[in-house]
């Protein structure tokens, strides 16, 4: 196949056609292998990737890539990346990926992913960065996501997420961007997200969320954009936002 040695495979972006050949996970030293950007590139992921132990980064982004993701991703465990958005990969997110604790980017984004978010994922203690966007996730929101320390953006829009927000979202205080759109979420807005003091962008449209609008949010002096529209909110819009001074973008129709 190429030598044994080779620490970086970067197919990226040519016109590569075929499947991920399971031979790759002979390379024992690969540390980074991209392959993104080739819409003719198809098949399963070879779950033989998994015997690179090496590996820290993992792009098969734009592809036409199916099938399920391999548990076997979990026995890599000085991942650090993983993008594989914008495939063919369906069937749910394995919970072996939680073991995977060197993970600072879990991009999942705009594929056919469906079933429960595992709770697992919240042993994640160093992920700064989940996006899962534009999938069929269904059930409850685990509240586990809430304790991950490192989170920066949580991005879970377009889903089919059903329940409440767990409160313990209260407690991402590094979070910059908090995304819960296009969802059948229902229930009060908790007042805990008031403690996200970090948070620029925080996108909740399109949810059967009801109750007040908590004046908590008012807390979040560096928010830039609030979406809040059609849903089931009601009473007043807080004072409190009178000290969201970077607020550009606000928006409650629809309620």
């Amino acid at each position: 196949f190429v030598s044994a040695n080779l620490s970086s495979l970067l197919l990226h972006d040519n016109r590569l056609s075929g499947t991920i050949p399971p031979e790759l996970g002979r390379l024992d030293r690969l540390q980074v292998f991209r392959a993104g950007g080739n819409p003719s590139l198809w098949g399963p992921i070879p779950p033989e990737i998994s015997n690179c132990s090496s590996l820290t980064d993992i792009g098969i982004a734009f592809t036409a890539v199916s099938g399920a993701i391999p548990g076997a991703l979990g026995l890599l465990p000085n991942l650090a990346s993983l993008r594989l958005f914008s495939t063919n990969i369906s069937g749910p997110i394995p919970p072996d990926l939680a073991n995977c604790t060197q993970l600072l980017e879990l991009f999942l984004f705009d594929n056919h992913l469906e079933g429960p978010l595992p709770p697992e994922l919240g042993r994640l203690t160093n992920l700064q960065f989940l996006y899962l966007w534009g999938n069929e996730l269904s059930g409850p929101i685990p509240p586990e996501l809430g304790r991950l320390p490192s989170l920066e953006v949580l991005e879970l829009s377009q889903n089919k997420f059903t329940g409440s927000i767990p409160v313990t979202f209260g407690l991402l205080s590094r979070a910059t961007g908090i995304y819960l759109s296009i969802n059948n979420l229902s229930g009060p807005i908790p007042v805990e997200l008031g403690n996200c003091s970090k948070v620029t962008n925080l996108e909740l449209d399109r949810n059967g969320l009801s109750g007040r609008i908590p004046a908590e949010l008012g807390n979040l002096t560096d928010l830039v954009l609030l979406f809040l529209w059609n849903n089931s909110l009601e009473g007043p819009i807080p004072e409190s936002f009178a000290s969201c001074g970077a607020l550009q973008f606000l928006d409650f129709s629809w309620n």
